[in-house]
């Protein structure tokens, strides 16, 4: 997948809206290599159909950035609170789940849309804060939406694996299964479903399930840099504050009390796009192995973009500390065929 980025904020100078973006990967390591028309609208705060200027950018073969600029005239002040989208789609629109997991026209060009935080001149907010939201939607479930940092830096940016393991939560109602999981994994369809999420960074993955799980109680974690923008998404998605929490985990310090105190024990752990740095899959690995001491019967998915060969050793230290993998299975990652998300499931030998 592809993803717009703001590399400077939406700005309003004089009768001018400006920006500069830019396509890149996840990683944010290689930028989109082919020609492409991109829509960019400044939409209603309330409505983003509601379209009030819009023009077109070219991104070409070998850019590396891009301007965006668009004239606003003698703009009505009736216009405000707005903001701006950058987008595949001509008119605004969010990015379907359906057409991530492969069935659609964003698959062709596997671009996610951006849009920035609200501009308000006659509040003084004629500067967009460095944030991008993203926005799911589903054609039965409501949408998801997420915002995470914008600029060049990986932290706390939506990754692959947690978009396209989102979308097969999506796709399978929530039961987290497939045809090659179906039988598998029965704790899926418990009520409540308990699941923790290792390195949530936005929470994709951890909100997803609580989206679309119809029982589902979640505990995103990750270090205190995340809190922020968590909690933030929690905030955003009318309706999940109730079935979902935040908790500091760093692998390499001891669960936090909230974790080890907890009477119930988590169903599901899962971990997406977390094993790209070997430095610290030891101290994963460690991780899962103090959930699963207090969680015996857990599952525990794992899904990655596969990046360096140093990422197996994961599975050398999960082997090693009795874990089994009892199925695996491939999402797709549109719009490269030579990019599949793999999707992993573990339990402790002696479950």
């Amino acid at each position: 997948m592809r993803y717009v980025r703001f590399l400077k904020p939406p700005k309003i100078e004089g009768r001018q809206l400006k920006a500069l973006i830019t396509i890149a990967n996840d990683l944010g390591d290689e930028l989109l290599a082919e020609h492409t028309i991109l829509y960019a609208c400044l939409v209603s705060n309330s409505q983003p159909s509601c379209v009030y200027v819009t023009s077109t950018v070219a991104w070409t073969t070998y850019s590396r950035a891009v301007p965006v600029v668009l004239e606003l005239g003698e703009a009505r002040i009736q216009i405000w609170p707005a903001r701006l989208y950058v987008g595949v789609h001509p008119q605004p629109e969010s990015d379907t789940m359906n057409k991530v997991m492969g069935n659609g026209t964003i698959v062709r060009q596997g671009i996610l849309s951006a849009y920035s935080t609200t501009l308000n001149p006659r509040d003084g907010l004629t500067i967009a804060a460095p944030l991008v939201e993203r926005i799911f939607t589903s054609d039965a479930r409501g949408c998801l939406r997420l915002w995470e940092e914008s600029g060049e830096s990986i932290a706390r940016h939506t990754w692959d694996a947690g978009v396209a393991f989102a979308a097969f939560v999506e796709a399978t109602g929530g039961c987290i299964d497939s045809k090659t999981l179906q039988g598998t994994s029965p704790q899926m369809h418990k009520t409540p479903l308990r699941v923790i999420e290792l390195g949530s960074g936005t929470g994709v993955v951890g909100l997803s399930i609580a989206k679309w799980h119809p029982s589902a109680m979640v505990v995103l974690t990750d270090r205190g840099e995340a809190e922020a923008i968590i909690l933030q998404n929690i905030a955003t998605n009318q309706g999940l504050s109730s079935k979902t929490s935040f908790t500091r985990l760093d692998w390499e310090e001891e669960l936090p009390a909230r974790v080890q105190e907890s009477g119930d024990a988590f169903d599901v752990v899962v971990v997406a796009d977390c094993i790209y740095n070997s430095d610290t899959t030891p101290f994963l690995v460690q991780t899962l192995v103090r959930l699963v001491d207090r969680s015996p019967s857990a599952m525990i998915i794992m899904t990655m973009k596969i990046r360096h060969p140093s990422e197996a050793i994961f599975f050398e230290l999960m082997r090693d500390k009795g874990f089994v993998e009892f199925d695996h299975s491939t999402l797709p990652n549109p719009p490269s065929d030579d990019e599949q998300i793999e999707m992993h499931l573990f339990r402790r030998g002696d479950a």
